[in-house]
């Protein structure tokens, strides 16, 4: 990915692509938030299939269980009545129960609703097997339609749900409810692990159905963009990969549950009544990346708050249930919310209003051990903070950062004696010598399974067949001489034949980030450490937050594609050369859909609305100056600093902008941001250099270490609105 700066104003101006997170809740319900849900009525259908009457179809553990959870959280936590909650499991999700009950449920309630002038909430849940039937309309730009399988399909004349037909019941929904969600627990296509694989997750895949159906005739047109404000979709993988479930052995429990909903349900019950979608799918991201490389997703209105705002929910906070007389608290939350050890919390008094900032924050703390339901938290001494002596049970907590990676990353690299441990040993030592395994980031077992980082070594042609999953070894376009030349696939990509290094990921057995190396290069061992050191980082970036700070509130992001003849001017002594002139700068365009294809520019724009956030309570009031750091985590494994370092981090004034341009290249798959605003002065450039480095933050502290030794209280004492988070992604598609 490179990386250009430019100093321009942009004249559009979107919705910030944020949401400040609320905390954890045991959370505290709320009957008055249940009685105002009812003025705003609220069905949902859930449907779960692990048994399939066809013997030939594989059965998932995870669905039946994924069901009761998902419903639970809705009557409960979102005052969904539980007359309205409809649930088809196993044998009662046939392909007509399916497709009828959409209709008399969903569809028929949001039409009453409507009719007496009020806009029902409506979610669609489906877990099952998914596959893919060759396309017969030529609306799939692949060629093929996905599937959902009902639990009755591929026997007698029964046939999978085509996604044609799934899209005709959503333009029926379209004209009584703009509020209406979809959420997709299945795979959409074929690749992966198939069935239960002992101690490995499950895929939710299976194969295409063979027999020949009769054309589905459409009774809409597709939907397109324009629809796509009138619906939120949430789909558990990209088109071209598969969801995972746990198995019994995976999860080490009775009731394994698909690895999306468990996250959706953890994050639902940790949301706020501001939390969006996109970062309701954020959270879901960060937990799944620990344990699958599978992608959810998130389609159509992405910026609305959950739910639409008919489930009114009471500012959730943690309750306390003892304080000790050591310092400790236990505190009402556990595994079940999402709590893990190293998890840091802040508590603040009951008079607190916002449970965010400064206001009526006591002291923050530090999960130390974690039950099923409850948790223990060590504070500091009131030495250390004085405030901490004020903590009550009736104080609330908050939680503020998640464990950032949830403890080493396992790395096997094979054999580190013999005549083949040349390579391993190199890699190792380099880890060694970046201090990455006495921080507690990586961890090396050559007897590991299941989720450790493994070196492995075989031909191209082996690895993958879809070169859209690798990265290429030179760029789409170079200069010969005051040239442009667009390189062929065979000149960008390893030779078939070749033998390589690769990194896999727990059950994945592609290449992690696409990343292949030449054995016979000589600094192959360097660019391997290089991508487990990066990777290492990520899991922790990916789950970096301060929920209670309201710094991110104040900053506006706006994202928009340029054109690249709008960036490129040509080439000069065998190297592109860029626009310097703003004005030659057209054709910006909004990036509302997440997506853009590979080749593309887009522009960050990061803008400083302080004042304007506090002068709504106050007219006299003024905004306050920021330091902003931006870190892309490409799809090539690699963690760059697109803005920040190097001395480009004078502080964002009240009212004032940055600007930062990115090209996007391969491979496919998501590219993700973290942007991170803060009171002080903030350097990240660690993430580029190699080496050892003392710690100057509290935040470089949680973020370069891992390990359980630097789980304390001391390095949790800062007040929580010295630094925030804002996470961003983009789904870099190839335009097929």
């Amino acid at each position: 990915m490179r990386y250009l700066r430019y100093n321009m104003i942009l004249f559009v101006a979107v919705a910030a692509l944020l949401a400040v997170f609320g905390s954890n809740r045991s959370i505290v319900s709320s009957q008055e938030a249940a009685r105002e849900d009812q003025k705003r009525p609220a069905f949902a259908l859930l449907v779960g299939i692990s048994n399939y009457k066809s013997k030939d179809i594989t059965r998932i553990d995870g669905c039946e269980n994924n069901v009761p959870a998902l419903s639970e959280t809705l009557t409960r936590d979102y005052g969904f009545p539980a007359a309205n909650v409809k649930t088809l499991v196993n044998e009662a999700a046939t392909r007509d129960a399916i497709i009828g009950e959409f209709q008399k449920h969903l569809l028929a309630n949001a039409k009453a609703a409507a009719e007496n002038k009020v806009e029902a909430a409506i979610v669609f849940y489906f877990c099952g097997h998914g596959s893919q039937y060759p396309d017969q309309d030529g609306d799939e730009n692949d060629g093929l339609d996905e599937t959902f399988v009902p639990y009755d399909a591929r026997t007698g004349d029964v046939f999978d749900i085509l996604d044609d037909e799934f899209d005709d019941l959503k333009t029926d929904l379209r004209p009584f409810t703009s509020n209406a969600v979809f959420i997709l627990e299945s795979c959409h296509s074929g690749t992966g692990t198939r069935g239960d694989n002992s101690d490995k997750l499950a895929s939710q895949e299976t194969d295409a159905d063979k027999r020949k159906r009769t054309a589905y005739k459409r009774r809409h047109p597709p939907s397109g963009p324009s629809d796509a404000m009138t619906y939120t979709e949430i789909a558990a993988s990209l088109s071209y990969n598969t969801a995972k479930s746990e198995t019994a052995a995976f999860c080490k429990c009775d009731k394994p549950m698909s690895l999306m909903t468990r996250a959706l349900v953890q994050a639902l019950k940790r949301s706020t009544p501001n939390t969006t979608y996109r970062s309701l799918m954020r959270e879901v991201s960060t937990e799944v990346a620990t344990h699958s490389r599978q992608e959810p997703q998130l389609e159509g209105s992405r910026d609305t708050v959950l739910f639409g705002g008919a489930a009114k929910r009471s500012t959730p906070f943690i309750e306390i249930e003892s304080v000790m007389a050591d310092g400790r608290i236990v505190i009402r939350a556990g595994i079940i919310h999402g709590l893990k050890t190293g998890s840091q919390v802040s508590v603040y008094s009951s008079e607190s209003a916002t449970n965010t900032g400064r206001d009526g924050w006591l002291v923050n703390g530090v999960v130390e051990r974690v039950g099923n339901t409850t948790s223990v938290v060590r504070l500091p001494s009131e030495k250390e903070q004085p405030d901490a002596g004020k903590v009550k049970v009736t104080s609330r907590v908050v939680l503020a950062s998640p464990v950032f990676g949830g403890g080493p990353l396992i790395a096997d690299l094979g054999p580190m004696t013999g005549d083949t441990a040349t390579l391993p040993r190199s890699v190792a030592a380099s880890l060694e010598k970046d201090g990455l395994v006495e921080n507690g980031m990586v961890k090396f077992d050559t007897a590991a399974s299941g989720g450790s980082l493994t070196l492995r070594r075989g031909k191209v042609k082996d690895i993958t067949t879809d070169r859209r999953f690798l990265a290429p070894l030179k760029p789409r376009t170079v200069c010969e001489g005051d040239e442009l030349k667009t390189l062929t696939e065979n000149e960008r990509y390893p030779v078939a034949e070749k033998e390589v290094f690769y990194l896999t990921d727990g059950a994945d057995s592609r290449p992690l980030y696409g990343m292949t190396f030449d054995p016979e290069d000589a600094s192959a061992a360097e660019k391997i450490a290089s991508l487990i050191r990066d990777h290492a980082y990520m899991r922790n970036l990916r789950g970096l937050d301060n929920k209670a700070s309201s710094l991110p509130g104040q900053i506006k992001v706006t994202l928009n594609s340029i054109p690249s003849d709008a960036i490129i001017e040509g080439c000069k002594d065998g190297k592109i050369t860029y626009r310097p002139d703003r004005d030659k700068f057209r054709g910006f365009q909004q990036i509302s859909d997440g997506k853009t294809p590979i080749g593309s520019f887009f522009q960050l724009n990061i803008k400083n609305i302080s004042g304007d956030i506090r002068r709504k309570e106050n007219e006299f009031a003024s905004g306050e100056a920021f330091h902003i750091a931006v870190l892309a985590l490409t799809n090539r494994g690699e963690i760059r600093n697109a803005y920040g370092s190097s001395g480009a981090n004078d502080a964002l004034q009240d009212g004032k902008d940055i600007n930062i341009t990115l090209r996007m290249t391969e491979p496919v798959g998501i590219e993700r941001f973290v942007i991170v605003v803060s009171k002080d002065l903030i350097d990240l450039s660690f993430y580029e250099t190699r080496g050892r480095r003392n710690s100057a933050s509290l935040l470089e502290r949680l973020l370069t270490r891992s390990g359980e030794a630097t789980r304390d209280a001391r390095s949790v004492i800062d007040a929580p609105d010295r630094w925030g988070v804002i996470h961003m992604e983009l789904n870099i598609t190839d335009g097929r």
